[in-house]
């Protein structure tokens, strides 16, 4: 009796360890944290700042409050507005970007310690006493191989309030220091080795840019900027003449280049505008009533393009701008020019605004509109500069009306990417190809601008058979896509089936998934649809589990039953519908590896 008892207890210390740290990896919270705030105490109508602090365990990681995709789920702090406090903006600390095991690109991440801190604003009749700021902090954490659910902790934050003629002192400067150090925040070069740099180069920006800068160019062809050619040549040409009315081409190249200077700071304020008003309706922009709202808004703007109704600016204001002299004449003339070609570039700069406000980033936000600015300024930089060859300018007609179609269009295009998040999966690329196909039948053929000129009517046409073209090249890929993700023939889980399964003596594989999850797409994209492991595959039945609707009570019952802790799990189960514990997945596998435990499920 005594050896089997001395049996059991050492099974139990062996044991334990495994025991403890399963229990830990399912309950324990993996993210910590606390609040301070700048001031020992705090006066009615003081503004001071506040901070969180969190702790991540080490061995795991968050994602970034810009995360490198909108698969991944950001790490957010929603402060709680009362009638004792009004909080600003959340200032988050800038990412780290790391290689994990489930990715093929580096991911922006928060580890250890990070601080974020907004600014706040008592009320003037706040009563002496003490009080609490209260803040709730979400997350998404992973470790190298797999992502858990999200989650959220509650921050309290105690807040000492005195009489207003009280003396207050600075307390926590050292954390607030820190944190100002460490936020996100323009880079000290701008150099590809500076976080923005990194930023750019992960996400993809540098393109994001150049496509922002052709846009730019582009408004030049619509009907509103070109009247404005005509006023800006002669601008140029009548301050750039020196001595016997020659022309100095350097006097005109520099008015030119201030004029640019103007546009660019114009637009690049409404960047900066854009992204800091952003970080505070950033989350309001998830929802659904704002989604349908900014798409309401893209289609009307739209139907603006289509000349259903018109935006149009005093015409006084094209008068005054030419009165001005000098390089401070021509910067004026370069700030007030976009009100004048607001008509036909107000929508391509509210699409813009509202994708700026969703990144927060001030910085970025500057830099895509100062891209915008030199694009829709290179025109007037070169014919104010040459302002001797105006006479070998295109003439206005049909050709910009049919551009603006096209304008019209791409702004239907903007309204369904921001219902994407609303449409099903496998209905959003129907639609965007629908879209494409019908648009390139009405700018080809039904826009009748220029219809009676042979040659413009045959480019109209190309133009046409060209988006038919990319219409039907997008529909076939994104199916041909979806049944590579999907891999093999993969059914929605239910007991049922499992049931089913264990009655014919058939194995199966359960995989648990959720949207939020990285590494079950790579899973997705690159294991499953391997072809030799679709044929081994068919002797299974292929059950998946989505575990996207965290702390609902079906998930929850499936996470506990087959004590799932993190994603991507996948288990094996043999005929007689034992799982196979040394066979289960748990993080990202390649295809061979993943052939291997299905050829050693029986």
């Amino acid at each position: 009796m005594k050896r089997v008892s001395r049996v059991l207890w050492l099974a139990l210390a062996l044991l334990a360890p495994s025991i403890l740290s399963a229990q830990l990896l399912s309950d324990k919270k993996i993210m910590t944290a606390t609040g301070v705030i700048s001031q020992d105490r705090i006066r009615p109508g003081d503004r001071f700042e506040a901070a969180v602090i969190a702790r991540i365990q080490e061995g795991y990681h968050v994602n970034s409050s810009d995360p490198a995709d909108d698969i991944y789920i950001p790490t957010k702090l929603e402060v709680e507005n009362s009638a004792d406090f009004t909080p600003g903006a959340v200032a988050y600390p800038m990412a780290e970007f790391k290689s994990f095991s489930f990715s093929q690109k580096q991911l922006a991440v928060y580890e250890g310690e990070v601080v974020m801190r907004f600014p706040v604003q008592a009320g003037e009749s706040l009563a002496p006493g003490s009080k609490t700021l209260t803040a709730t902090l979400s997350y998404q954490a992973c470790d190298d191989k797999s992502c858990f659910a999200p989650d959220s902790v509650k921050v309290s934050i105690p807040v000492t309030v005195v009489g207003k003629g009280e003396i207050v002192a600075p307390a926590h400067q050292d954390i607030f220091a820190a944190a100002s150090a460490g936020s996100a925040g323009p880079p000290s070069s701008g150099g590809p080795d500076t976080d923005l740099g990194k930023s750019v180069r992960e996400k993809g920006l540098f393109l994001t840019f150049l496509l922002i800068f052709l846009g730019g160019l582009g408004l030049n062809l619509t009907p509103c900027v070109y009247p404005l050619i005509p006023i800006t040549v002669a601008y140029f040409g009548g301050q750039a003449t020196q001595g016997e009315g020659q022309v100095k081409t350097s006097r005109t190249f520099l008015l030119a280049v201030f004029y640019v200077l103007g546009m660019s700071v114009t637009y690049s304020a409404l960047g900066v505008i854009a992204a800091l008003t952003g970080g505070l309706f950033g989350a309001a922009l998830q929802s659904t009533p704002v989604i349908l709202f900014i798409a309401a808004v893209m289609v009307a703007l739209a139907m603006s393009m289509f000349g259903f109704y018109e935006i149009t600016i005093p015409a006084a204001l094209t008068g005054r701008i030419r009165s001005q002299q000098g390089y401070i004449g021509a910067l004026s003339m370069g700030l007030v020019v976009g009100l004048v070609a607001a008509p036909c570039i107000g929508p391509f700069v509210l699409g813009l605004l509202t994708y700026v406000s969703q990144m927060q980033n001030p910085w970025l936000g500057f830099w895509m509109f100062f891209m915008l600015s030199l694009g829709l300024g290179l025109p007037f930089l070169v014919l104010g500069t040459f302002s001797g060859g105006i006479r070998a300018l295109p003439r206005s007609g049909a050709w910009m009306v049919w551009v603006r179609s096209i304008f019209g269009v791409v702004l239907l295009g903007m309204a369904l990417y921001f219902l994407k998040p609303l449409l099903p999966k496998t209905i959003y690329p129907i639609l965007m190809s629908l879209l494409v196909v019908v648009s390139a039948v009405y700018v080809g053929w039904l826009e009748k601008s220029g219809s009676e000129l042979r040659k413009f009517a045959a480019t109209k046409r190309i133009v046409g058979i060209l988006g038919i073209l990319a219409g039907i090249g997008l529909l076939v890929s994104s199916q041909m896509n979806a049944r590579a993700t999907a891999g093999s023939d993969w059914k929605p889980y239910e007991e049922s089936l499992l049931a089913q399964a264990q009655a014919q003596k058939q194995p199966v594989i359960i995989d648990f998934t959720a949207d939020w999850c990285a590494a079950c797409h790579e899973l997705e994209a690159k294991t499953f649809p391997d072809s030799t492991v679709r044929q081994e595959g068919g002797r299974f039945l292929l059950l998946r589990a989505d575990l996207t609707k965290t702390g609902s009570t079906e998930v929850e019952a499936l996470r506990k039953k087959y004590d799932v802790k993190g994603l991507p799990t996948i288990i094996f189960m043999d005929a007689s519908g034992r799982e196979l514990k040394e066979q289960r997945v748990t993080g990202f596998v390649p295809p061979e590896d993943f052939l291997k435990r299905m050829k050693s499920a029986s």
